[in-house]
């Protein structure tokens, strides 16, 4: 996965900053726009202005700091309206930083195998233990793809994710098995069947527990919901990497692509027709994510896959699928292009 920031700052060509302790430029309105002072506090002015316009700071911004040069890896931050900071990158930092994480897919897809065979382990134990609630938890992600979700964007826009789901989010199909309706990102309805019988089975008894949430454990006799953060530490504990559970959606919607475009054979001569390939595929990653094919494209699909496809060369990389036990075809597979991907095949 990425690496420190002040190696990924060198890897750039970048000068690592701390906006913390740095001095930077600052912000403040002018009349119905902006002036910039420097650390003095003189107004900036020239090419120096042109420079920060062009970072384009959202007008709504607080609390703005300016890299007093163009090199930092850090470009700019403020808080947004909800108070909340956010940063504007260096373009390269932006580039080496998602290669890395795309390059520790393989670190990830080989350190599957131990992950569930812990999950499988752990969901022997007591049903509202911490151990077997996490493994649950994480046996639903990997099989479902599911957000972690969080308390603030349940308690500020309604929309839920595993961790906030409840337990009137289940509901049993006619064929009798559990299916989670709930509200996703951006109020997107999402309904998604629980395909394991461990976990559905597990969910089923608790129903009546006596808590509101989905995913609860006995905490010296009262139920707390586990929390993104706990799932986030066990995950990391278990694989010995520096992973999140948002890395199962980024391998997921990479073996979702690569498996569509494989299956469709040799991407068309045509513009018209490799632009139609392409979107096919990350519809099929949109619908198994719950995103727009856009936010697929930039977050969630290793773009070597999409690039190699365009070149014709991605049949080529699956020459190194891998025979890892523990992984389905379509990870092996997908693990031996990105292994290529990765050395550069």
């Amino acid at each position: 996965m990425p690496d420190a920031p002040e190696t990924s700052a060198a890897q750039a060509g970048l000068d690592y900053v701390d906006t913390g302790v740095d001095p930077g430029f600052t912000r403040r309105r002018c009349g119905r726009g902006f002036c910039y002072l420097d650390a003095r506090g003189d107004v900036i002015r020239g090419p120096r202005r042109a420079r920060i316009e062009a970072l384009a700071i959202p007008p709504a911004w607080r609390e703005v700091w300016i890299c007093p040069h163009e090199h930092g890896h850090i470009l700019a931050t403020g808080r947004d309206e909800r108070g909340r900071k956010q940063y504007i990158y260096h373009p390269r930092w932006n580039a080496v930083r998602q290669e890395a994480r795309y390059h520790g897919l393989v670190d990830f897809a080989e350190a599957l195998p131990r992950v569930r065979e812990r999950v499988a382990r752990d969901l022997r134990g007591a049903p509202t233990a911490l151990s077997t609630v996490l493994a649950a938890s994480l046996r639903l992600v990997d099989t479902t793809l599911l957000r972690v979700g969080s308390e603030a964007y349940a308690r500020e826009h309604g929309s839920r994710g595993l961790t906030t789901l409840e337990k009137e989010h289940v509901h049993i199909s006619v064929n009798g098995s559990l299916v989670l309706e709930f509200p996703g990102k951006h109020g997107v309805e999402q309904s998604l069947e629980i395909t394991d019988p461990e976990v559905a089975r597990l969910i089923h008894d608790r129903l009546d527990d006596g808590s509101d949430r989905l995913l609860s454990w006995d905490d010296g006799g009262q139920l707390r919901p586990i929390s993104p953060a706990q799932l986030n530490a066990w995950l990391a504990e278990i694989s010995g990497l520096d992973v999140t559970i948002k890395t199962f959606r980024t391998w997921g919607g990479t073996v979702t692509a690569t498996r569509v475009l494989l299956a469709r054979g040799p991407c068309p001569d045509d513009e018209r027709g490799r632009t139609r390939a392409l979107a096919q595929s990350l519809d099929a990653v949109a619908e198994r994510l719950g995103n727009t094919r856009a936010v697929c494209r930039e977050h969630y699909v290793h773009p070597g896959v999409i690039d190699a496809y365009a070149a014709g060369s991605l049949r080529a990389l699956t020459r190194r699928s891998s025979r890892l036990p523990g992984l389905s075809r379509d990870e092996r597979i997908t693990l031996g292009v990105c292994r290529a991907l990765r050395d550069g095949d």
